[in-house]
């Protein structure tokens, strides 16, 4: 009988070390889900290198530049699939070719602001600014005589993001 004299005292003792375990868990739950939706994730410079690089290989066939693309900014945006909504609202893009007598052709689109705060971007890395993303590459530019040519496609995001 007096076994059974000492059992509601480690009832107690337990249910007290049973609610501290739960408020552990809880807490470590609730810790975890505050880091992990605070986080900041800024995609910016990748999206940039995305659009960069997916003009560039519109641009280049095989080493040869496609004139027939760089008409205008319309064509661009068709032929390299690119949703102009988006690309308008928090994106921009120059495609310029050079060859050594200097620049022969310039294309833009997206925001034209960007481009002077991209330049900005290096000096302060700032939120509030674009990344931007430069490619430079040799081709052939054919129009009425075959020559080489440079190539340079520049893309900016300043897509944040929307947090719900």
């Amino acid at each position: 009988m007096e076994r059974t004299k000492n059992r509601k005292g480690s009832e107690k003792l337990l249910s007290i070390w049973w609610f501290f375990v739960l408020v552990v868990i809880g807490g470590g739950i609730v810790i975890g889900l505050l880091i992990f939706y605070n986080a900041d994730l800024d995609v910016r410079q990748a999206e940039a290198d995305i659009l960069t690089g997916r003009i560039m290989s519109c641009m280049n066939d095989g080493g040869v530049f496609r004139e027939s693309i760089f008409t205008d900014v319309e064509k661009v945006y068709e032929k390299c699939g690119l949703n102009r909504e988006m690309i308008e609202k928090d994106f921009y893009f120059r495609i310029s070719i050079t060859d050594e007598a200097g620049l022969v052709k310039e294309i833009k689109g997206g925001k034209s602001e960007f481009e002077k705060e991209c330049d900005v971007e290096k000096e302060v890395k700032a939120n509030a600014f674009p990344r931007c993303v430069t490619m430079k590459e040799d081709i052939l530019f054919i129009d009425e005589s075959i020559r080489e040519a440079e190539l340079e496609v520049r893309g900016g995001s300043n897509n944040n993001g929307i947090r719900k």
